[in-house]
């Protein structure tokens, strides 16, 4: 084959192996949530199980309920569980996501 050729499949390997990972690995959300009068914004990554984390908190265990529109937060589950549950106001992409990321 020639060399062209198998730059080619090169760079068709490359494509698919990019598309895959976006299919494979969670992207970070934007999520706006409230609880009583409080906004806050902030930015989740699910991650590979069932829950995930927001990256600009210190939270132990965070969970996106995306049918109920709920996000449930909990901090210090080695004393004690602790949750609070938020409405979820507004979640956006990972675009809307990059500028949060520090």
């Amino acid at each position: 084959m020639s060399k062209f050729k198998w730059g080619l499949y090169a760079l068709i390997s490359l494509l698919i192996f990019i598309l895959a990972a976006f299919v494979i690995v969670p992207l970070p959300k934007l999520i706006t949530y409230q609880n009583g009068q409080g906004v806050s914004q902030g930015v989740y990554w699910r991650g590979f199980g069932e829950f995930g984390q927001l990256l600009d908190s210190t939270a132990e265990f965070v969970k996106l309920d995306e049918r109920t529109k709920r996000l449930h937060i909990c901090h210090n589950l080695s004393t004690g569980v602790q949750c609070q549950p938020f409405k979820i106001v507004e979640i956006k992409g990972p675009i809307a996501a990059i500028p949060h990321l520090r």
